[in-house]
């Protein structure tokens, strides 16, 4: 069995084919992130016809699909939805900082407002005790500072993990697991962070309809699909030298011990 912890299915083309061809496939659990309120609705339905996707809600730190609706708003929504839907939800996200330059659809937020509304999902986490899906980009030290005081409190995962040993390290001593995509597949500098990665905090995750993994990305054949998570999972046991299998049961373990599934 495979879960794949990441999946955007309210951006595919035709999401309920790719939930019956991943289950084909052997990915018998997907988790659905919510960017905002209108998407997160959407993955709760998912989590609704089918009973092996979960749902996570969450306001993106960069909304992509804006909805004309303000972030008060949204928060609003989201923190509803919660208390609503609470059977079908196993996680707070996607949330985070982006502090990397807006680019295509994406809508600049300054920093300062990032951080006062990644400070309130953590609350919301925190009070529902829901795990965080974290984006994280280029925002390393201000995600922990943020999250440091709350060791011990809250956990989660950092979604597409791609940074450095040293922020590795950090992760780990606050109880935090790593999301694991198909950059693992072609970033060389990840393949040797990987190596120090304890694979009790191993996630396996698409990122769908995103970062195609090696070799599928270089025939172009998008969009990445929620059955790739078995490439992951194969690129990862060969860079840690461990087997295909013993990776795909280590790292269902894991997303089972954060996200708490079954619950339906």
């Amino acid at each position: 069995m495979f879960i794949d912890t990441h999946c955007h299915l309210d951006y595919l083309s035709n999401p309920d084919q790719a939930i019956v061809n991943a289950s084909k496939a052997g990915v018998k659990i997907i988790i659905a992130p919510g960017v905002n309120s209108d998407s997160s609705q959407k993955c709760i339905n998912f989590a609704k016809k089918y009973s092996k996707v979960y749902a996570a809600v969450g306001l993106h730190p960069i909304d992509v699909k804006s909805q004309n609706l303000k972030l008060e708003s949204q928060f609003e929504i989201i923190r509803t939805l919660i208390k609503q839907e609470k059977k079908y939800i196993v996680a707070l996200g996607e949330c985070g900082l982006d502090f990397a330059p807006a680019s295509g659809k994406e809508t600049n937020r300054s920093n300062q407002d990032q951080i006062a509304l990644f400070k309130n999902q953590v609350q919301l986490a925190l009070k529902y005790q829901l795990p965080l899906i974290i984006h994280n980009r280029k925002a390393d030290q201000q995600l922990i500072d943020i999250l440091t005081p709350f060791k011990g409190k809250i956990n989660g995962v950092f979604h597409c993990f791609c940074q450095s040993k040293n922020f590795l390290k950090q992760i780990i001593d606050l109880g935090f697991y790593l999301g694991l995509t198909g950059l693992i597949s072609y970033d060389l500098g990840l393949q040797q962070v990987l190596k120090h990665i304890p694979e009790n905090k191993i996630l396996i995750e698409t990122d769908s309809p995103y970062l195609m993994p090696e070799p599928i990305r270089k025939t172009k054949k998008w969009p990445n699909l929620p059955e790739n998570v078995k490439i992951v999972a194969d690129w990862i046991a060969k860079i840690k030298g461990d087997s295909f299998l013993r990776i795909a049961k280590k790292t269902t373990k894991n997303a089972y011990t954060l996200f708490g599934l079954n619950k339906k």
